[in-house]
């Protein structure tokens, strides 16, 4: 899966701006710290995407306000989705890239 292959969906439920870093986008720091419900509420209202190639069973991800990524399981969608920050996403899918998670 790559960017490409992915298209950004429109921000959703804005929240208090007491809950973004300085250009609105959250940081790793304050990622622990956001409102459960609110999390929630961009996860409920997400655009769930997979790779085109992707079948039945792979990973979905969501791209949320403020530079979130939701990534979760296709086959267990209720199960509490991974959520990254943009800079969080942006490693994981380098390291992917790179062939870094490779197992040993």
């Amino acid at each position: 899966m790559t960017h490409a292959n992915l298209k950004q969906a429109p921000p959703v439920q804005q929240a208090s701006t007491a809950y973004w870093g300085p250009k609105g986008i959250v940081t790793a720091d304050e990622k622990n710290s956001l409102d459960p419900t609110w999390v929630q509420a961009q996860y409920d209202q997400a655009e769930w995407q997979t790779a085109s190639s992707g079948g039945t069973n792979c990973v979905e991800i969501a791209f949320l306000a403020r530079g979130l990524v939701g990534m979760r399981d296709s086959l267990n969608p209720d199960q509490h989705p991974l959520l990254f920050t943009e800079g969080e996403y942006d490693d994981f899918v380098d390291g992917l890239t790179a062939g870094k998670l490779r197992r040993r």
